[in-house]
């Protein structure tokens, strides 16, 4: 990994980087070396002098003295210490060991490491045409210090790289501007291609590394897990401190603690250090072969041809990846994946050689930069065609159909129900248009579910069948009861062939498609295509302010920027309070000070920050929580940015309620599977997967010997052929190991496997759940809402939501597919509607707090929402930038080129046939 932090003096750093970390007398020869190309210009080499050292941190490089003249002097930010830290079993190969070509390994990584960051991410401001931009000249200045002994005096390998603030310029040396240098992304990319490097190195030698949940970070396979935990005081004191404090680890907030608790240095003669590292070792035998690899002794040989497939297969694998869940990406976010995904196959040189390669061959295009956003987005073309197709789809739609039931007719059926006149319109456009592919366009609590069960039953007496869709079992199920219609998935409905059969069949057909905006571009264009030959119609209902997808694309907004026809909703009901509709009123205006002015008078803002606890603002959350009634909790959603806390909040709750007796104290273990949530291009790659993982196939792969859900547990892999092996998790199966290569069993099609993590759970009666899984026969579906009535002696029982009981038995595999349910991301609340609201809003959490998830979370309220935040100022600023959009392939030319191009293709198709007749045409 890789952190970095401002150096803040130049006077005694010398000092301090060669003793910093050094915990052993007689240790007075420092492991440091002059690094980068601006040291080669400077002609510096070897072992870094301090007294030269010094003087370049105080602003004095090459006979220029660089910094900004005060009148207290000269002000001059020395430098930034970027300290790389190599993996617990690689430190005790290299220090314990003494293995040499796996110090090197280390060496040779950090200085791959420096290159790529000069190269990329060095910048200097000059003057162009009288304006000064920012510019990077590729060389950097880096004082490098290895040191060896934690303070705990564990083997930790680890080298700080001091950048010095001086780059040279054709004007001489300048200082560096550092925002690029500090952005999340680059330290990303940087600790990842220290990773890669030293990842390449060891593999080089003979090494198999072994993947942590976490698959940006690996270990040294072969090395006892037994051991590195004799190693690891360090890592043992952190986690500890979270434990006491009944926190979940966080590794931001872990970096505050290492510095927190650390404790004074001590210094140890080096020969008795290394006498206790030796009596400590022992009980952990490491396997002599892999000491043999790190004295260089089984050096593998790859050809250049397979490592240029290597590095193909790598960028192909990173571009595959992200463009699952976004239409264009950054450089940074490119190399990343890339050399996650294939994790020691490559350089980080040669990806980013491949990556311009395929930019120049105009594999790799420009697509639409975010607002605010710097630097180039880039996408395939590919992408722009998909969202080229969209608009293809939206065209060809116009006026493909008749009118569905007369104007006459509309109202007065209309006139028996009780809408308002948004309601009415929105009914009478979607029944009387001539398109086959419609649109309602709706704010938060405007009453579309209302309007929709008024739409369904004139389609019914108009002798339509009706099929309600939506991305999310959640959307599906509130569809299902609120329409009493079939209800889908849309990728079930995609790729069960039953139901395709049925669709086929029916004659007169509309699907309403619920939550549109969550659906990714890929598989509206795929809904679109089925209707065009089913001869459908679909209704999309939705809303593109709120959460999008969490595939690639903004079909939704886009199809309405394309002119479908379509019909706005903005009449706000749900909210019953003078306060909660003046504050939903700000946000959805983007009045965001505003809104907090309101919410703080109400006292809807609670701020809960404490630099030694990340998760107050959970903490106090869930207090206020547990201190409501019983039928005050029953009317409350609790709202997290992140999954992780989420189960805090989750664990808190329930801790409270079994105080309460709302929960029973006494409860039954129970073993159940943790989704890990992989990517379809990461479970076609055996590196993305550990032993111990428990798979499960969603299809019959006869040639494999697997049946339909059938669940195994990975107990081996073999990386260079890509296989994995599997044992089965039925103690009665007779099929002994069998082994698969993921690219072709499973990763062959979405959603063809399934990756799950075993850990336990505990439950009592009174334990509110939330089911994960729909492959069992007792009826339970993906997001049903379940409560605990009783602990069986081989199982439990669960009520549902409509009084229905189910008995499970703890020992068949599709009954683990659980989890608590106090607390919910925004993702699992958009479409609810409660009546008391708490959610987490932290500043810092830059993926998961934005405009659109605090949208979500307050318009949930009917009659308050409260807030907690680290900061309300910070929070303000966030907003400010922080859109939540997805990315888009298309630029705003493209698409509107695009958009013109396909509606003067329809205007000339329709001029040859007589036009149809629209009942609602001034809407359309």
């Amino acid at each position: 990994m890789m952190t970095i932090s401002a150096v803040k003096e130049s006077g005694g750093a010398s000092r301090y980087y060669s003793q910093d970390n050094y915990y052993t007398e007689g240790e007075n020869v420092e492991r440091s070396q002059w690094m980068g190309k601006g040291a080669e210009l400077l002609q510096l080499e070897g072992g870094v002098d301090p007294h030269l050292f010094e003087q370049m941190l105080s602003g004095l490089v090459d006979g220029e003295q660089l910094g900004r003249v005060t009148k207290d002097g000269i002000q001059h930010r020395p430098g930034w210490d970027l300290t790389f830290s190599a993996p617990k079993s690689v430190s005790i190969l290299s220090e314990v060991y003494e293995l040499e070509a796996v110090r090197e390994a280390h060496q040779q990584a950090v200085a791959e490491a420096l290159n790529f960051i000069e190269s990329n991410y060095l910048e200097t401001r000059v003057s162009v045409n009288g304006e000064t931009i920012r510019w990077n000249p590729k060389n950097g200045v880096f004082a490098t210090f290895t040191h060896d002994v934690s303070r705990e005096l564990d083997p930790q390998l680890h080298t700080h790289a001091v950048l010095v603030n001086a780059t040279k310029t054709p004007n001489g040396w300048r200082s560096i501007a550092n925002e690029k240098l500090h952005d999340r992304d680059a330290i990303m990319a940087g600790g990842m291609a220290y990773r890669m490097a030293l990842a390449n190195r060891l593999t080089d030698l003979g090494f198999e590394l072994k993947l942590h949940r976490d698959p940006r970070l690996w270990e040294i396979a072969g090395v006892p897990d037994s051991l590195m935990d004799e190693f690891s005081k360090r890592s043992s004191q952190i986690k500890k401190y979270f434990e006491d404090r009944g926190m979940p680890y966080d590794s931001g907030f872990a970096k505050q603690v290492a510095l927190k608790t650390r404790k004074r240095k001590e210094a140890v003669p080096r020969e008795e250090l290394m006498a206790i590292w030796k009596e400590r070792v022992e009980g952990h035998p490491i396997p002599e072969r892999l000491l043999e690899m790190g004295r260089g002794m089984h050096r593998q040989k790859v050809s250049s041809s397979t490592t240029s497939k290597a590095v193909r297969d790598a960028v192909s694998s990173g571009i595959n990846h992200l463009l699952e869940t976004n239409m264009g990406f950054t450089d940074e976010e490119l190399m990343v994946e890339s050399m996650r995904l294939r994790l020691g196959k490559s350089e980080y040189r040669e990806v980013d050689a491949e990556i311009k390669r395929l930019k120049k061959a105009g594999r790799l295009v420009e697509g639409k930069l975010l607002p605010g956003k710097e630097g180039i987005l880039w996408t395939t073309r590919e992408a722009k065609q998909t969202e080229e197709r969209l608009i293809n789809f939206v065209y060809r739609a116009k006026e493909a159909c008749k009118a569905i039931v007369s104007r006459d007719r509309v109202e007065k059926l209309l006139s028996r129900f009780q809408l308002n006149e948004q309601q009415k319109a929105a009914v009478l456009h979607s029944l009387g248009s001539t398109d086959r592919f419609t649109a309602i366009q709706g704010d938060p609590g405007v009453g579309k579910t209302h309007t929709l069960k008024a739409y369904r039953q004139l389609l019914s007496k108009s002798g339509y069948d009706v099929i309600g869709l939506a991305p999310s079992y959640q959307a599906v199920q509130e569809l299902t009861s609120s329409l009493s219609v079939q209800g889908l998935t849309v990728d079930r409905f995609l790729v069960d062939p039953k139901i395709q059969e049925q669709s086929q069949k029916a004659k007169k057909q509309v699907w309403i498609v619920d939550e549109a905006g969550m659906l990714d571009t890929a598989k509206t264009n795929q809904l679109m295509a089925r209707a065009e030959k089913a001869n459908a119609r679909i209704l999309f209902v939705g809303d593109h302010q709120q959460l999008e997808s969490v595939g690639a694309g903004r079909a939704f907004k886009q199809m309405q920027e394309a002119g479908i026809s379509v019909a706005t909703m903005d009449q706000r009901m749900r909210q019953k309070t003078d306060e909660m509709i003046r504050v939903v009123d700000h946000v959805m205006a983007k009045r965001y000070p505003e809104a907090f002015s309101a919410m703080a008078d109400a006292g809807q803002i609670v701020t809960a920050y404490d630099k030694d606890d990340p998760h107050l603002a959970v903490k106090t959350m869930a207090e206020d929580y547990l201190n409501r009634t019983p039928e005050a909790q029953a009317n409350t959603l609790v709202v997290t940015p992140t999954n992780e806390q989420r189960q805090l909040a989750n664990k808190i709750i329930r801790a409270g309620l079994i105080e309460q007796g709302a929960v029973s104290e006494a409860g039954v273990t129970l073993p159940v599977f943790d989704d890990v949530r992989m990517g379809e291009e990461e479970k076609r790659i055996v590196g993305q997967y550990t032993t111990g993982q428990v798979v499960r196939f969603n299809y019959r792969y006869e040639e494999a010997g697997i049946e339909r859900h059938d669940y195994f547990q990975i107990v081996g892999r073999n990386e260079s052929e890509n296989v994995l092996a599997l044992k089965s998790l039925e103690p009665t199966d007779k099929r002994g190991l069998l082994y698969v290569n993921p690219e072709n069993v499973g990763g062959d099609r979405p959603g063809g496997v399934q990756v799950f993590e075993q850990s336990e759970v505990v439950l009592g009666v009174g334990d509110r759940l939330r089911w994960l899984d729909n492959s069992n026969k007792e009826g339970l579906k993906r997001n049903d809402e379940v409560v605990v009535e009783k602990i069986l002696k081989d199982g439990f029982e669960l009520k549902g939501q409509e009084g229905k009981s189910v008995r499970l038995s703890s020992s068949q595999l599709n009954h683990r597919h659980f989890e608590y349910d106090y607390a919910r991301t925004a993702y699992g609340v958009q479409g609810k509607t409660n009546k008391e609201v708490l959610a987490v809003m932290e500043s810092w959490r830059r993926n998961t707090v934005h405009q659109r998830s605090l949208m979500v979370a307050v318009t949930r309220a009917s009659h308050d929402a409260k807030i907690y935040v680290d900061n309300p100022a910070k929070v303000l600023d966030a907003l400010k930038t922080r859109h939540g959009d997805n990315t888009e392939a298309l630029t705003v030319p493209e698409f509107e080129r695009a958009r013109e191009r396909e509606k003067k293709r329809r205007q000339q198709e329709l001029s040859k046939t007589p036009p149809r007749k629209s009942l609602v045409r001034g809407l359309i």
